[in-house]
């Protein structure tokens, strides 16, 4: 075992020949020991938000393996079409390749391993051969790679530790040594491994999969101070999303920050291995914004069910009433309300379907703060488009709505916000082509705290987006034009 100072001082070594470019790592950030995470990342300055504190190269990417994702070359990511077998490597490795020559050079490694292990079935598609790609590739790392692969956090007690794909070949290793290598490997990618979104030269968004090493070593905050986008290149990006003083600790969130406690503390525990104590999950109204509340019990009350401690355990009490809900209740609600709204969500819905499912189904069982209302918000706001007055105005107040609710939070220049400010500036602009638009209230007036002027400045929204979501290689197209 290697004790925690010998383990930071080799990291230390390991960040500098990594880093993209070690200059900027070197004047804001530093790794050291962290009071309850092991170790963790410290600004060495004052840091402004929007500010770069590093950029860090992937130590391995790899397609997600996922049957419901488009399928990608291996080594470009870019989009195959219909034909997939055609473009199965016509060295029977197994893998799929979109036939440049650039991307064939650079599988030769990875070709000469599987093809010794033997493939069964290599003029087929295999989603398992693909999910396993990072571990295959780990195999092929360079030694230095390899040293700091070993001095990642593991989690040996996932079930995809386990050896799940040697079924697919005839020749796989057995050897004690080999196997040991493979499920360290596996251990290590599990615990810090996860997928991005890539926007594809010839077909749009693709999800790969990915292990960023010095990200890897940034510990979770439910309210992160730091952002990180990726690059057309695969360089992830860290930038700070709230002002950061000398010595404060960087964090980022590993789980969706519009969840509410009990779903990000579940995320964690399942995927992480950990269950987060943080100021916002000690705060049972989560700094007032509710995301977690359900109804009360009693029907003629307007209350809002809030747990009482923080446990998967807890009962729930009426903030208005008093009235206690057992667990069982709180627990079934929410999962309710997660499965309603999902099934709800994964049929094409107007503006007004949506309504009709939040009013009729939705509020019965969750207050209009619920995560789940603010999931079916975003994903209107994503989906809906081409539409009429009334339901651009509709859409216009779900951005306001989670603005305001991130805003609540503390959340900062997150990627999230840049998203939304810019469909919020772009619903804006198309709403003052209707005649509608000129007998409504006027936004300016309204405008009395800093968040609402935000959402009726177009300037001001148009600026956020840009400087958020400048360096992001699946920002909106209007982005990066300019």
């Amino acid at each position: 075992m290697i004790d925690s100072e010998n383990r930071i001082n080799e990291l230390n070594t390991c960040i500098q020949h990594h880093v993209d470019d070690v200059s900027t790592w070197l004047k804001s950030c530093e790794l050291r020991v962290s009071s309850n995470c092991g170790c963790g990342v410290f600004a060495t300055r004052d840091i402004e938000p929007n500010e770069l504190l590093f950029g860090d190269k992937p130590l391995i990417l790899g397609p997600t393996g996922n049957k419901m994702d488009t399928i990608v070359c291996v080594m470009c990511y870019e989009r195959i079409g219909h034909d997939v077998t055609s473009h199965l490597c016509s060295n029977r490795c197994g893998l799929v390749l979109c036939g440049e020559s650039a991307c064939a050079e650079r599988h030769k490694n990875e070709c000469e391993l599987l093809q010794n292990w033997k493939p069964k079935n290599p003029n087929e598609l295999s989603f398992t051969r693909l999910k396993a790609m990072l571990i295959i590739r780990s195999l092929i790392l360079n030694v230095e790679h390899k040293k700091f692969l070993g001095l990642m956090q593991k989690n040996y007690t996932s079930w995809t530790n386990e050896i799940y794909f040697d079924k697919e070949f005839d020749n796989f290793p057995r050897d004690k040594e080999t196997v040991a290598v493979i499920r360290d490997a596996s251990a290590a990618i599990n615990a810090n491994a996860f997928m991005i979104l890539y926007r594809s030269d010839n077909c749009g968004d693709v999800n790969v999969r990915s292990f960023y090493p010095i990200m890897s070593l940034i510990n979770h905050n439910c309210v992160p101070n730091a952002r990180h986008d990726i690059d057309s290149e695969f360089v992830n990006r860290i930038f700070a999303a709230r002002p950061i003083k000398k010595g404060e600790q960087i964090f980022i969130s590993y789980a969706q920050i519009l969840w509410g406690t009990p779903s990000r503390r579940m995320f964690t525990a399942i995927s992480k291995q950990f269950q987060c104590t943080c100021e916002r999950c000690a705060d049972p109204t989560e700094k007032s914004t509710y995301l977690s509340a359900i109804r009360c019990v009693d029907k003629s009350c307007n209350g809002m069910v809030l747990p009482l401690e923080l446990s998967f355990k807890t009962e729930g009490k009426c903030n208005v009433c008093g009235k206690i809900c057992d667990n069982k209740r709180l627990l079934q609600t929410q999962d309710m309300s997660a499965a309603i709204t999902k099934n709800f969500l994964n049929q094409n819905f107007t503006i007004s379907d949506l309504k009709h499912f939040m009013e009729g189904r939705l509020y019965k069982l969750v207050p209009e703060c619920n995560q789940f209302v603010v999931e079916a918000k975003l994903k209107a706001i994503w989906k809906c488009d081409g539409m009429s007055f009334e339901d651009l105005s509709s859409i216009k107040g779900f951005c306001e709505d989670i603005l305001r609710i991130m805003d609540k939070l503390g959340l900062g220049e997150c990627s999230l916000k840049g998203y939304l400010a810019h469909r919020l500036f772009k619903i804006r602009q198309q709403l003052k082509i209707f005649p509608e638009s000129s007998s409504s209230h006027g936004d300016h007036d309204q405008a009395v705290s800093e968040i609402d002027t935000f959402l009726n400045d177009d300037d001001q929204l148009w600026k956020t987006a840009k400087i958020i979501l400048g360096n992001s290689s699946a920002a909106p197209t209007d982005i990066n034009r300019e």
